[in-house]
């Protein structure tokens, strides 16, 4: 689901930013392309921090399951005694 919301909006940015690209192209306005090129930017960053923090998370599950397995080979440990 959320990857479905934010390959959207990531689109949307990206479309937006294309089509002021265009526009201050065909409008000779320097302004709008350079708007365009920042929209479409914020596109790409968004795209790229959101797989950071997938790649986080993932890392982060990974340590808490390492957690967990020593806590339960401590806890048997102790049992044994």
């Amino acid at each position: 689901m959320t990857r479905a919301i934010v390959l959207f909006a990531a689109a949307i940015l990206a479309f937006d930013g294309v089509a002021v690209i265009v526009l201050g192209v065909l409008a000779h306005r320097p302004l709008f392309t350079v708007m365009g090129a920042v929209m479409a930017s914020a596109a790409i960053a968004t795209l790229w921090s959101w797989t950071r923090h997938r790649a986080r998370l993932d890392e982060i599950r990974r340590d808490a399951d390492h957690l967990k397995d020593e806590l339960r080979s401590l806890d048997n440990f102790i049992q044994r005694r």
